[in-house]
């Protein structure tokens, strides 16, 4: 019985401890209380097969009110760690602005574990590697896909490095190219929190959307996102 009693008690004072001494996110006043960065919009869990339509709805209606009208708008998706849900959040964006009579184009930066081609059932040939070690052209890689008014652009095959060509002009040229054909141009990158793919990719956005999942250790991740938005003086992160 004495056992069972301290059992109980010391299992008590470690629950406490864990909850007091390693913060997690469950709510977007979490992220506000240690983070200059503003919550523009937050995604439930879905179960399979279910649609997340008026979720991204809403994101998108306030993406458009913290954004000045233009004709065309860049967004950057990226995290601090893998399995954030970037992807997840790069993709459905796309779909919904695509429903909302954009076009759009969705580019996979994320060589590292690439996600486009697989989630739009093409084929991952031509692409960002491809581009960018001048391979093949940037139009010759776009890919039409099943779902109106949405195209995308894979990582590519190439097994050459391209990490030391994205801090060049050459981003800031793909960006303005596709501006001219599309409405949205959205970035799935890898994370921050081990690759630099994103950074020059989020200079050149309208709009970066830093995800962060719910339950993940709020101290990592909200000191990660303000040292990159520091360092690299970025704008409009969200």
């Amino acid at each position: 019985g004495l056992a069972l009693m301290l059992g109980l008690i010391l299992g008590v004072m470690l629950a406490y401890f864990r909850h007091y001494t390693l913060p997690s996110v469950n709510t977007p006043e979490d992220l506000m209380v240690d983070s200059s960065i503003p919550v523009i919009g937050q995604i439930q869990k879905f179960k399979v097969n279910e649609s997340s339509y008026k979720a991204f709805n809403t994101l998108t209606a306030r993406i458009f009110m913290n954004q000045s009208s233009q004709s065309s708008m860049v967004i950057t998706v990226t995290s601090t760690r893998k399995g954030e849900g970037k992807s997840f959040v790069a993709t459905q964006l796309a779909r919904t602005l695509a429903a909302q009579d954009k076009k759009v184009i969705l580019l996979d930066l994320n060589s590292y574990d690439p996600k486009v081609a697989s989630n739009f059932d093409v084929r991952n040939g031509c692409g960002m590697k491809d581009i960018y070690t001048q391979q093949c052209s940037l139009q010759d890689a776009i890919q039409i896909t099943s779902i109106p008014n949405l195209d995308v652009i894979t990582s590519g095959e190439t097994e050459d490095m391209v990490e030391h060509l994205i801090a060049t002009n050459r981003t800031k040229d793909i960006i303005s190219e596709l501006r001219t054909q599309y409405d949205a141009v959205i970035i799935d990158t890898p994370e921050v929190g081990e690759y630099i793919e994103a950074i020059p990719f989020m200079k050149w956005s309208d709009l970066n959307l830093y995800v962060v999942r719910a339950e993940s250790g709020k101290n990592e991740l909200v000191e990660n996102a303000e040292m990159v938005k520091e360092e690299y003086r970025l704008q409009e992160v969200y």
